[in-house]
């Protein structure tokens, strides 16, 4: 996970006016969006192996 000051130096500007609370929400979000994009990508791979597999 990124540190505090990682995400306000990638955020650039605003990462200057943001509080530590508001770029903490904004981490913890994309943090919550990456796990459930790991859990399609999971899913899929998981059918298409499957599906592969029943074709044989």
């Amino acid at each position: 996970m990124l540190s505090l000051k990682e995400c306000r130096e990638l955020l650039g500007e605003t990462g200057k006016k943001w509080t530590n609370e508001k770029i903490e929400q904004v981490r913890n979000y994309l943090m919550q969006i990456a796990r459930i994009n790991v859990e399609i990508i999971k899913n899929v791979k998981r059918k298409r192996d499957e599906a592969s597999s029943n074709n044989v």
